[in-house]
């Protein structure tokens, strides 16, 4: 493992750019400022155990503005006050305001989470962070298995926050990258297949059996197609200045015009059902994963009382509503310009700015560090060097081989010839080709969840057990 510095923590302090639940700045204390001293400090607790130390600026009925200041880094920050246990003012003030004290049927939560769960040694640091990269393609490199198998070495290492960065290829071939507008919305279910993974009630809770399941974090560079569906189950979502999160908009455009209408909105709704799923166990409103999968329909919205509320429809601007996406019909269809400069509104892609005003985002972080600096863990965790790269990179390998090796094996197959003077030989034949085919068949298994026999030029595996009892039942008459 490695524990990050001091001058690491001040490079991520000066890297971060948003921090918190809404807007927030971040730059060198001014010469001659006088800066605080600890004891002056306010100390604020918030329920997952998370602890910020700063002064409050100001305070709301709702919220609270806090300028936390760390070796000159300084950092203004506005949080929700439903997500403080408890404030206790620094010397200036020598007042302790505790907020919602645990009734009789709500157990206490305590803020020295990470210590207190496992008893951890005094020379220890209170939290362990795991950093788990998912690039590639989506449902090739990015799936369950690497993912699983990150998660269990996280679970040895006793990680309490798993940070997920997510970096997919969006691709329209090795070349060319695919615009914003562009949309894989049916990848929703490779996604569905990885998420009880992220669940501490499902698989999580189950790899993490015995202990109290991690915090889960995404940080989002490029989560396009099926791979926005990612973040979306989890409530803690971060984004680099230049992430992406979207490429679900051909919602409506699935099944096209033909068959029965009523059979093809059903199927429509059904996968929009199952998308709304996704977004309300994230705790993010079903209404914003309609804005985004469906290119067709008209979306506003607007914040109200520290609240986005949405709308089907064009915005009043008198009301406070702002466009969120047209119908890119007629004059409201996207230009060439427009597209070009992601300024298009007619297919929703969330940007960091979008989504941390959508309140998707909790803050944007340019690097590990920022980042670890947004969550509050930048001086009292350690980072773990577990085995995730190596897994991912293990997996990444293995896949290219399996598809290359699947790839010679159906040709070889091919180039086999059943000849010979008596049915010895021409069964000797027919049992290389068997082989051949069961290698085949080992391969698929092992990545069946990766692999797309079609897309590879080769049969699946039904078709590949086929060819293998009409051999044997060849070989059974040739005697």
């Amino acid at each position: 493992m490695r524990t990050r510095t001091l001058a690491g923590w001040l490079i991520g302090g000066l890297c971060l750019l948003g921090l918190g639940a809404t807007a927030s700045s971040v730059s060198a204390a001014p010469a001659g400022i006088e800066v605080l001293q600890q004891d002056d400090l306010d100390i604020i607790t918030f329920r997952d155990g998370k602890v910020v130390k700063g002064e409050i600026l100001e305070e709301t009925a709702t919220t609270i503005r806090v300028k936390i200041v760390s070796y000159g880094i300084e950092a203004i920050t506005t949080y929700d006050k439903a997500d403080i246990l408890a404030i206790k003012r620094g010397d200036r003030s020598q007042k302790e305001e505790t907020r919602d004290e645990p009734t009789d049927d709500e157990p206490a939560q305590t803020p020295t989470r990470g210590s207190e769960r496992r008893a951890r040694s005094s020379g220890e640091t209170a939290h362990r962070v795991y950093h788990i990269r998912l690039d590639g393609r989506f449902g090739k490199e990015i799936t369950q298995t690497p993912l699983r198998e990150a998660l269990e070495d996280a679970a040895r290492n006793d990680a309490d926050y798993i940070i997920i960065e997510i970096e997919n290829e969006w691709k329209a071939n090795a070349l060319e990258d695919l615009p914003d507008d562009a949309a894989a919305f049916d990848e929703l279910f490779r996604a569905e297949a990885m998420h009880p993974l992220l669940d501490p009630t499902s698989e999580l809770g189950q790899i993490y059996a015995g202990k109290e399941p991690p915090t889960v974090v995404f940080w989002v560079k490029r989560a396009m197609g099926g791979a926005a569906f990612l973040p979306l189950i989890c409530p803690n979502i971060y984004f680099h200045e230049t992430g992406k999160l979207g490429g679900i908009g051909n919602l409506g455009d699935l099944f096209g015009s033909m068959g029965d209408e009523v059979v093809r909105d059903k199927q429509r709704s059904l996968r929009m059902g199952h998308a709304k799923g996704v977004a309300i166990k994230g705790g993010y409103a079903p209404e914003l994963v309609e804005a985004l999968a469906d290119r067709r329909k008209v979306y506003s919205y607007r914040v109200r009382g520290g609240k986005v509320e949405y709308r089907n429809d064009w915005p009043d601007v008198s009301q406070g509503w702002i466009l969120l996406t047209d119908d890119g019909e007629g004059e409201n269809a996207d230009t060439i310009q427009q597209l070009a400069r992601s300024e298009g509104n007619d297919t929703l892609t969330l940007d960091a700015k979008l989504a941390q005003t959508l309140q998707v985002s909790k803050g944007t972080a340019n690097t590990l560090d920022a980042l670890l600096f947004a969550l509050g863990l930048s001086r009292n965790s350690t980072l773990v060097e577990g085995q995730s790269e190596r897994i991912m990179d293990r997996w990444e390998e293995g896949l290219a081989n399996a598809e290359r090796r699947l790839r010679d094996l159906w040709r070889e197959y091919n180039e086999i010839q059943v000849q010979g003077r008596d049915a010895r030989e021409r069964n000797a034949a027919r049992g290389r080709q068997i082989r051949k085919l069961q290698d085949m068949i080992r391969l698929l298994r092992r990545y069946e969840e990766a692999i797309n026999p079609r897309q590879l030029g080769i049969p699946g595996e039904p078709d590949l057990r086929i060819i293998i009892e009409r051999i044997k039942l060849e070989m059974m008459r040739d005697r």
